[in-house]
């Protein structure tokens, strides 16, 4: 054992499992920490502890560094889901996709660990299972995008020294590619919905003649699924005298730890298929920023654009709730 300032030594234990080396000195705090390195047949060495334990008299000296308490990744997570999107003002679909990944994958994975013993080769373990799981690796990077941030914070804090996150390689996500359709395609689509709304009677007329409306406004206007789900009348402005826009400061999500407004399904489709729009969803409020609008152009341009024609522009707005879908028949 050598001794160093304030009592900081490098510590030789001679254990069952071989050689090991620790440390032991106090911290910006004055309390006593003692940190176990590794083993010799790891390559540890007094040379190396010695080098070690000055780095952290240095990082004591020059950042104040402190012990790190022992803190449970579920414990420390779930305070960040109280507290954290909450205070950046996220919307309630965020926050409620952020409880979704906590409950389902990273607290099952992560809970019962400390975090300071969340290193490289654990996440990495945690990737390689869920591509054997069969989860696409934009599923998967979202998880790790939550990690990190949650690991930032306890870095900030002073409760591990490193975020291995930002040291494991991410699953490399496939380009997408769009299908977008000309204008003359978008006419045949629409003339085949009128075709089948034609052919039906009763309630299934009506679905169709609302998956023609959906259709025809998702084209128009170029709203997000879930704006147009949440889109109602009071968010249609016709009048505008900047010309007919749709704003668009909510949307509709579907998710088992959110809180749900009831949706009655339709009496010609009462499925619960996963996604379906007639299924138990909330409306949120848009971002802080305000929700998107979507500017209807003319129809020349439309015809000059070649390819969907929208605008869009942020628009302050917020979810009252209460009014009715704006579900009208579009011409």
């Amino acid at each position: 054992m050598s001794s160093g300032t304030d009592g900081a030594c490098v510590i030789r234990y001679d254990g069952k499992r071989g050689v090991v080396w620790r440390l032991k000195y106090r911290d910006a705090g004055g309390r006593q920490v003692q940190e176990t390195l590794g083993r010799a047949a790891d390559g540890w060495s007094k040379r190396k502890a010695e080098q070690e334990l000055q780095a952290r008299l240095t990082d004591v000296q020059r950042d104040g560094l402190r012990r790190v308490d022992p803190t449970l990744f579920e414990t420390f997570a779930r305070e960040w889901d109280a507290t954290y999107p909450v205070a950046k003002g996220l919307k309630r679909s965020t926050r409620a996709g952020y409880t979704m990944i906590f409950e389902r994958h990273l607290i099952p994975a992560f809970g019962p660990v400390k975090l300071e013993k969340i290193d490289a080769a654990l996440v990495e373990r945690y990737v390689t299972g869920k591509r054997l799981a069969g989860f696409a690796p934009r599923t998967i990077n979202r998880h790790l995008n939550l990690l990190h941030k949650v690991l930032s914070l306890a870095l900030r804090r002073q409760l591990i020294r490193v975020n291995p996150v930002g040291l494991v390689d991410r699953p490399r996500e496939p380009r997408r590619r769009w299908t977008i359709l000309a204008p003359a395609e978008v006419v045949r689509v629409e003339r085949g919905f009128a075709e089948l709304v034609e052919a039906a009677e009763g309630p299934e007329r009506a679905w169709r003649e609302q998956a023609r409306v959906v259709f025809v406004t998702v084209m128009g206007t170029g709203v997000r699924r879930g704006e147009l789900l949440g889109l109602r009348w009071r968010n249609v402005h016709l009048a505008d005298p900047e010309g007919a826009a749709t704003r668009c400061p909510s949307a509709i999500v579907r998710s088992p730890f959110s809180d749900f407004s009831a949706c009655p399904a339709s009496p010609a489709r009462p499925s619960r298929r996963r996604g379906d729009s007639r299924s138990c969803s909330s409306t949120v409020p848009g971002r802080r920023s305000g929700g998107r609008r979507a500017r209807v152009l003319p129809s020349a341009d439309r015809r000059r654009s070649g390819r969907q024609a929208v605008r869009t522009d942020a628009a302050p707005g917020s979810c009252e709730g209460g009014d009715r879908p704006a579900d009208a028949t579009i011409p």
